[in-house]
């Protein structure tokens, strides 16, 4: 970070509010659409499920995101935020503090600063409140000091951080583009997994699949991921759902002491194993790729084992099969899913030569993956190496 630099408190440079509380009973009004927690991801918003809650007229101004605001995760992942870019302005709940900044700060330098923060562990380590659900509640947000170069300075950092996002999209939309030619292919051979419209034989998922779940205990949640590299035989390796998006990042690996923790020995990973979101994203799937050596699958996520991982897999990712997800999800502020009633969920069977010829067409689109994957990777390090550079 450059040392000229003014350091500023968050509170010192914007306003913050947080949005209104859902109250069935005492909310008054009209039922207007609002945004919470989950249609906030990083650098955009997700608006195909927007819910609705009563606002009076007076309320307008005070629970209204406009154009140019900041929105940021109060509750559960931490600090997630993008910038509103719409005319139209939009309400918003009390999971989420709306940031108006001051003249000669720029919106998009603060939104790749609190990102640098969350990757490095400094947002949820330092700022973040409570053991098993963390919270950025508005007196630790407007506490964060904030580096606030002149506004030129400012705009010539976003634009090179743009530039480098801008290609880690483009990446990730050849990813999708994959992802879509599978889903295609499988439609092609299979029909829908869920309506079976082509009348194969189904199975309970509990019927041939291994469903392991757990939550992290408190002392497990206090764990930063910058943890320095331990040894075997008394340390574990832990991946985190987030380490699956994109490859094994060693450098964001957490170890914890084999002897302290009962999980690790049902959560050991050894490849081929589907890995599943339980909480927030509910349903989000990977497989675990071939792995070198064992590792275990942190708290907080389910594990499957099959007998046919890749067309289980496959099955996983098509749109009825989250539909169905969805439906047995808790709609609450963090959807939690009910395994019992996951297991129960019937999906089909086809013969193992058809499978097996599914699996060779998936691994020719995944061998695809690998170089685009590569590509992505190299550019995020880069995004990571210029953050820091700024910001550190």
């Amino acid at each position: 970070m450059n040392h000229s630099w003014n350091i500023r408190k968050f509170g010192d440079i914007c306003t913050s509010e947080l949005g209104k509380t859902r109250d069935e009973k005492r909310n008054k009004g009209s039922f207007r659409p609002y945004l919470c927690a989950i249609n906030v991801q990083w650098d955009r918003f997700e608006l195909s499920d927007l819910k609705e809650m009563r606002f009076e007229d007076n309320e307008y101004d005070r629970y209204t995101v406009r154009k140019g605001d900041l929105v940021i995760c109060e509750g559960g992942d931490i600090g997630r935020a993008a910038i509103w870019d719409k005319e139209e302005p939009i309400h918003y709940q009390n999971a989420l503090h709306r940031v108006r900044f001051d003249n000669g700060v720029n919106a998009r330098f603060i939104l790749y600063y609190l990102y640098f923060l969350k990757q490095a562990g400094i947002l949820d380590g330092r700022y973040g409140k409570g053991v098993t659900i963390k919270h950025l509640v508005k007196s630790s947000l407007l506490s964060i000091p904030v580096p606030v170069p002149p506004l030129n300075e400012q705009q010539r950092i976003v634009d090179e951080l743009d530039l480098l996002t801008g290609i880690i999209d483009k990446k990730n939309a050849q990813l999708r583009d994959l992802d879509a030619l599978a889903q295609s292919i499988f439609y092609e051979m299979f029909g829908d997994p869920i309506a079976n419209d082509r009348g194969w034989p189904a199975k309970a998922i509990g019927e041939f699949a291994e469903v392991t779940d757990y939550v992290a205990n408190g002392s497990f949640a206090t764990l930063r991921a910058n943890v320095s590299y331990k040894s075997e035989p008394d340390y574990a390796v832990l991946v985190r759902l987030a380490d699956f998006s994109n490859g094994f990042d060693k450098s964001k690996f957490v170890y914890v002491d084999k002897h302290a923790y009962d999980f690790l020995a049902k959560s050991k990973l050894l490849g081929g194993e589907i890995i599943m979101s339980n909480v927030g994203s509910v349903g989000k799937a990977f497989l675990c790729p071939d792995l070198k050596t064992p590792m275990s699958l942190a708290p907080n996520s389910i594990l499957i084992r099959t007998p046919n991982s890749v067309f289980s897999f496959a099955c996983f990712k098509m749109p009825s099969f989250q539909e169905a997800i969805r439906g047995i999800t808790s709609q609450t502020a963090l959807p939690k899913f009910n395994k019992t009633e996951f297991k129960k969920i019937r999906i089909i069977n086809p013969d193992a030569f058809s499978q097996k010829q599914f699996e060779e067409k998936w691994q020719a689109i995944k061998f695809k993956e690998t170089s685009i994957i590569a590509s992505l990777n190299d550019a995020k390090q880069l995004l990571d190496s210029r953050m820091a550079f700024y910001f550190s």
